[in-house]
C-alpha cells in the first residue's frame, strides 16, 4: 500500500505560505501533495496545499485558487460567487489524493468516473482578482475489493471559505488495471491526439467565458454544439489523454447550459452521469433543452452529449436566470 497520509508528516519538500490548520489536539497534516496521486504534471493546476486523515474514511485538504472566477468574465462589482469548474478540479484533486494515500489504489491502474454532482451558493462573495484560500473535508465510502484494495469509492466533499459553505461536491468512482483498461479500450489505448484542430468557437462570453482557450463548445445549431477539445487549458488537459476527461464533459456541461440559459445564467446545482467514453477523433455533438418550473424562476437544463450514435454522458444544470 502507499504511504499513509501520516507518514508523509514532516517530509514536506513544497513549502506554501500560511501556517497549517494544526493544533495540540489537531491531526497531522503535511503539505506533501505528490504530482503523481494528483494524475498532474504541471504544478500550476495544482489547488491543493496541506492535507491530513482526520478520522476512518475522513480527511481534511486546505487549498488555494488563484482567484475565485477562474475563466469567467468579470462579474459587477468585482466579486464573484465559486466558479464550478474551480470546484470540480479542486475535488478530483482531493479524491485522488485520498484514493491513493489512503486506499491503496494502484497508481498504474486507470479511474473510472461513474457520476459527479454537486451544488455551489452563487451568492458568496468572494475576491474575483485575489487569491481564495479554502477549507475542504471529504468522507470516503469503499466498496467492493479488487487486489487487495477497494474496487471503487464514493466521496463526498465540502467546501468553506473564511468559515461560510461555498459548494458541497459528490461522486462515485472506480478504477481498474491497465491490462484491463487496454482490453477495455481496444485500439484506441494510447491514442492520445485528436486527428485534426479543433473546431472554431463560439463567443466565449456566451457560453460564460472570458477567453477562447476556455470555451469548449463550437456552433452546431440552436441549442445544440459541438465539443471542442481545448487542449491549451491546462486545468482541464494537463496532460495527454486517450479519451476526453470527465472533467472536460462537466464544464461542457456547464457551458451548454449557460449558452441555453442565456447570459447571465448562475448554476446552483448540477449533476452528471457517464455512459461511455467520449473519443479525442471523432464529433461530439453536445445539446441542451431548458425546463421553467411553473411559478419558479430557477431553470434547468438538460444536457445530453453523443458521439456515434450512442449517449455518452447525460446532465442536468439548475441555477437562476441573469439579476435584474
Amino acid at each position: 500500500m502507499p504511504e499513509q497520509l501520516s507518514a508523509a508528516v514532516g517530509r514536506s519538500r513544497r513549502q506554501t505560505a500560511g501556517a497549517l490548520p494544526d493544533g495540540p489536539a489537531g491531526p497531522d497534516w503535511s503539505r506533501e501533495i505528490p504530482m503523481d496521486h494528483l494524475h498532474l504534471s504541471h504544478r500550476s493546476s495544482v489547488h491543493l496545499t496541506a492535507w491530513a486523515e482526520t478520522g476512518p474514511g475522513e480527511f481534511a485538504f486546505t487549498a488555494l485558487w488563484p482567484e475565485a472566477r477562474g475563466g469567467r468574465p468579470p462579474a459587477p462589482g468585482g466579486h464573484a460567487g465559486p466558479d464550478p469548474l474551480l470546484v470540480a478540479a479542486t475535488y478530483r484533486q482531493a479524491g485522488l489524493l485520498a484514493a491513493h494515500s489512503a486506499y491503496g489504489m494502484p497508481r498504474a491502474g486507470e479511474t473510472l468516473l461513474q457520476n459527479l454532482g454537486f451544488t455551489v451558493d452563487p451568492g458568496q462573495i468572494l475576491p474575483a482578482d485575489g487569491p481564495v484560500a479554502l477549507d475542504v473535508t471529504a468522507r470516503c465510502t469503499p466498496s467492493g475489493r479488487r487486489g487487495g484494495v477497494p474496487a471503487a469509492l464514493h466521496i463526498a466533499a465540502e467546501f468553506r471559505h473564511a468559515g461560510a459553505v461555498l459548494a458541497r461536491i459528490e461522486s462515485d468512482f472506480s478504477w481498474m488495471s491497465r491490462a484491463v483498461y487496454r482490453r477495455l479500450r481496444g485500439e484506441r489505448a494510447g491514442v492520445t491526439e485528436p486527428v485534426a484542430p479543433p473546431p472554431e468557437p463560439v463567443d466565449p462570453a456566451s457560453v460564460g467565458r472570458a477567453a477562447a482557450r476556455d470555451v469548449l463548445l463550437a456552433p452546431a445549431g440552436p441549442g445544440r454544439w459541438r465539443l471542442r477539445n481545448e487542449t491549451r487549458n491546462l486545468l482541464l488537459f494537463d496532460h495527454p489523454v486517450d479519451h476526453v476527461p470527465g472533467l472536460v464533459l462537466v464544464e461542457a456541461a456547464q457551458q451548454a447550459a449557460y449558452g441555453a440559459a442565456g447570459p447571465g445564467f448562475r448554476p446552483v446545482s448540477a449533476a452528471t452521469s457517464f455512459g461511455s467514453y467520449v473519443e479525442l477523433d471523432s464529433p461530439c455533438l453536445v445539446e441542451a433543452v431548458v425546463r421553467r418550473a411553473g411559478g419558479c424562476a430557477a431553470l434547468t437544463v438538460d444536457v445530453v452529449g453523443r458521439q456515434d450514435g450512442r449517449t455518452c454522458f447525460t446532465g442536468t444544470v439548475s441555477g437562476l436566470p441573469a439579476e435584474d
